[in-house]
């Protein structure tokens, strides 16, 4: 089991109802049933084949009484008695059509949400911000030199989020740690590089200039 799936096992709460949209193998509603996380979930797909490995998998384990498989495009065919749903390993713009096709009506019905892009996580913080969502979690996770933030968050009410907290990230900026420093480091090296390769004086530059002078605050 990859580091990846294990963290984002651990930000689930304890004995809910868990729906993993975009399951493909299953392997996280197995181990949060193995790790006596959840009580019961739902591996969801849109693709019959990913679906036919997750089955395969849940019996191999014995568990397919406690986690069912459902061919749902998005929220599309997830029961109502969810508490939890995890939407994990894909990009920003498919996970925000699937939020977002969900509706708030349909989101507010769950406990925690928590969502992992594959890349800039800062697009989907700026989303959570501008639908006045709460961040209430933050992993980040890195795993064969590749960064992931897996992000908690509950449609209650928040005032939109500054600038940095939004590039940086909420909780990780307050945490802090060894981890977080490195992939702080990352960054403004990253954008060091760019900033080298780009001498023009314009909004481009000047906007580079400000995420990196927020990496180095964030540290």
């Amino acid at each position: 089991m990859n580091l990846r799936i294990q963290k984002i096992a651990d930000m689930i709460n304890k004995g809910v109802v868990l729906a993993d949209i975009g399951t493909d193998h299953a392997f996280l509603p197995i181990l949060a049933i193995k790790n006596k996380k959840v009580q019961k979930a739902y591996a969801c797909d849109i693709a019959k084949g990913p679906l036919e490995i997750a089955k395969r998998n849940i019996q191999a384990e014995n568990l397919d009484g406690q986690i069912e498989t459902i061919l749902s495009d998005g929220f599309e065919h997830v029961p109502t008695d969810v508490d939890v749903v995890v939407i994990a390993g894909m990009g920003y713009y498919t996970a925000k059509d699937i939020l977002e096709a969900a509706g708030k009506k349909r989101l507010s019905t769950c406990k925690q949400l928590i969502v992992e892009v594959n890349r800039k996580p800062e697009l989907l913080r700026k989303w959570i911000s501008d639908h006045h969502y709460t961040i209430d979690q933050e992993e980040l996770i890195t795993e064969r030199d590749f960064d992931y933030i897996a992000i908690g968050f509950t449609t209650d009410y928040h005032e939109s989020y500054r600038d940095d907290e939004i590039l940086c990230g909420v909780y990780l900026q307050q945490k802090k740690g060894k981890e977080y420093l490195s992939y702080c480091d990352r960054q403004i090296a990253f954008i060091s590089g760019v900033l080298a390769k780009y001498p023009h004086n314009d909004d481009y530059r000047k906007e580079l200039l400000q995420q990196k002078k927020y990496w180095l605050e964030a540290k």
